[in-house]
């Protein structure tokens, strides 16, 4: 019977030295404890705690992608047709060839191939790159296959020149561009003002590009000519976040805010969706149109905007307006405040909703209001609260926790690290529900609030990377990154403490 490995294969078993050491070092753990042993061979990134390291800038990316584009992997089971058209392009070069032949796409990469030099071919056999074949289709000799390799490196440099200029001559030329941009429904004054718009493209890379917009019902008129120029891996990969959480834009609000699309890189756009979900607050203002304005935020500066809010009891200035977060909230706060201080009515409610004056989006508005120019500084910033915070606590504890606040994972939060952790977690978020009154979004003492999610993104920190008491958390817990005056939070101690 014919053998399909080669006929003088190593039966030899093979022993893997890196499993053996490993396993060793397992062993050595075992018998005389984790903090005795350092294990060199663990080929994963661990942090200082023995925990698997998965940074979400590369599974935010990821999950950014629609779920159906991840589930489909490539347009056929083996593979892109194109690419493997390329890749049989490639190997065979400009050979004609008369074998039944086919690309086949194999898992592994260079270890499967490896492994098929290794167990298929004999000592005398060998593969090549060149399938010419001599006039009575018999293989080449080894000869030949020496002069097939024998090619100089002037004449591979002239051979890459010649590829280099047939893909540069393929690119579309400035009145191609023009005319195809013409057949999407763009004007020629609009089109001027972008300099080498789709100088990258094909003509085939465009008409992929409008088979993708098309399959999304995209006006092709309305999409702005910097997604042209720039690609629309952005556009279509935050169209299909906004599906996933609900979201659906109309016409109009394609064209105003394709920009935002197209420029907000998928990651922040779908964090920031996952904050508002979080916080259970609707991207819908109330003419019910999105407020994509405020997906295009850093992701930390919209959970600031919130926590600020929140904490100074205008819980609903953002369920009436979420566009707000986008604003800045620390002056617009300031207007509100002088407002209340001075009996200014700022706001009236119409059919259910609340409207909020223009004069609290415009200071020169409330200027002109009361007839003289405005200083306005009465807002506590997060930043002021720590600083007075470390007076009352201790330095080293702040900077515990700006080293979050200045992490990747402040916006999303921790995980628990391990089972007790999960569990001292649940016990604290327990003993604060007991004392505090909850209220939206906000624990509320004396009138004091403070933002549930800021408190439990700090408390989990806590958890994981210190082992103060529990009092001390949930003091810090409360306070860090809050908004309270020094007098304050010597008042929320000595509540607590008595």
């Amino acid at each position: 019977m014919k053998s399909f490995v080669r006929k003088n294969i190593d039966h030899n078993p093979i022993v893997d030295n890196v499993f053996k050491i490993v396993n060793m070092a397992n062993e050595a753990i075992a018998k005389k404890g984790k903090e005795n042993v350092i294990n060199a061979t663990i080929g994963s990134l661990y942090d200082e705690h023995g925990q698997l390291v998965a940074l979400d800038t590369v599974f935010n990316s990821y999950n950014s992608l629609d779920n159906r584009t991840k589930a489909k992997y490539a347009s056929s089971f083996d593979g892109n047709p194109n690419f493997r058209e390329q890749v049989y392009n490639w190997v065979i070069q400009d050979t004609p060839m008369t074998l039944a032949h086919s690309v086949i796409a194999t898992p592994g990469g260079s270890g499967a191939v490896s492994s098929t030099i290794l167990n298929v071919l004999d000592n005398d056999e060998v593969f090549t790159d060149d399938f010419k074949l001599d006039e009575e289709n018999a293989p080449i000799s080894l000869d030949e296959l020496d002069h097939t390799f024998d090619n100089s490196l002037e004449e591979n440099k002239v051979e890459d020149a010649k590829k280099i200029e047939e893909v540069t001559s393929d690119k579309l030329s400035e009145e191609e561009a023009l005319e195809l941009l013409r057949g999407i429904g763009k004007a020629d004054d609009d089109i001027k003002l972008v300099d080498n718009l789709l100088s990258n493209y094909t003509k085939t890379d465009f008409e992929m590009m409008i088979n993708i917009l098309n399959e999304y019902g995209v006006d092709l008129k309305k999409v702005p000519l910097l997604a042209y120029k720039s690609g629309i891996t952005n556009f279509t990969a935050n169209l299909d976040t906004l599906n996933n959480y609900g979201y659906e834009l109309d016409g109009s609000e394609l064209e105003k805010f394709s920009a935002t699309l197209y420029l907000t890189l998928p990651v922040d756009f779908k964090t920031n969706l996952e904050t508002l979900k979080n916080y259970k607050f609707d991207l819908r203002k109330n003419n019910s149109k999105l407020a994509l304005k405020v997906l295009a935020m850093d992701p930390k500066k919209l959970v600031e905007n919130i926590d600020l809010l929140l904490e100074y009891g205008e819980e609903e200035f953002i369920r009436s307006d979420v566009s707000v977060l986008a604003c800045n909230c620390k002056d617009i706060l300031e207007r509100i405040l002088f407002c209340k201080a001075n009996g200014i009515p700022y706001y009236e409610a119409k059919n259910d909703k609340v409207y909020y004056r223009a004069f609290i989006y415009d200071k020169k508005l409330l200027d002109e209001l009361v007839e003289k120019k405005l200083d306005l500084n009465s807002v506590v910033t997060n930043k002021i609260n720590n600083d007075n915070l470390s007076q009352i606590v201790g330095k080293e504890y702040i900077e515990l926790l700006d080293k979050f606040y200045n992490s990747d994972n402040y916006v999303s939060g921790d995980n628990a690290s391990n089972d007790e952790a999960y569990f001292k977690y649940n016990s604290i978020v327990n003993q604060i529900n007991n004392i505090f009154t909850m209220n939206g979004d906000v624990y509320v003492i004396a009138n004091m609030l403070y933002s549930i999610n800021n408190v439990k993104r700090n408390l989990m920190y806590l958890v994981n990377n210190s082992s103060i008491s529990d009092k001390d958390m949930m003091m810090l817990a409360m306070l860090y990154n809050s908004h309270q005056s020094l007098e304050e939070m010597n008042q929320y101690i000595q509540m607590i403490e008595g």
